[in-house]
């Protein structure tokens, strides 16, 4: 699961797999990389920018990186299922579905085949993937 949103507390994210329970082994939340997504932070590194009238360079400011909105943080959640089928059931019946109906976020499930751990937690963690 990816976009589960920050205020979404670990009760709430059970509630929302609680008919599904019986098909998962096991679940890891995971945080998801800054600035992942296809969207543009507003992180421009400035440059030169050309005055094509005068033929001048004009030096330009960095623009500073934007202050993401605590409503667009969102953490993922990775799932072990007991079978290829629960977890493709599971993704036709979650994905695109809203969290809950008070909430505009909408779940985006998908199968991952495999995963690389990037770094991992405090000494002796287990991270399964």
């Amino acid at each position: 699961l990816r976009d589960i949103p920050l205020h979404f507390s670990i009760a709430d994210l059970y509630q929302f797999l609680e008919d599904r329970l019986s098909d998962i082994d096991h679940a890891q939340v995971i945080e998801l990389e800054a600035g992942g997504s296809s969207q543009d932070t507003g992180g421009g590194t400035g440059g030169v920018k050309k005055n094509k009238k005068a033929g001048k360079q004009e030096a330009r400011a960095p623009s500073p990186p934007a202050t993401p909105m605590i409503d667009d943080i969102t953490y993922g959640l990775l799932i072990a299922f007991k079978s290829a089928e629960a977890a493709c059931s599971f993704v036709a019946h979650t994905d695109g579905k809203r969290f809950s109906r008070m909430d505009h976020h909408t779940c985006k499930a998908s199968i991952l085949l495999s995963a690389d751990v990037v770094s991992s937690g405090a000494a002796g963690d287990d991270v399964k993937a």
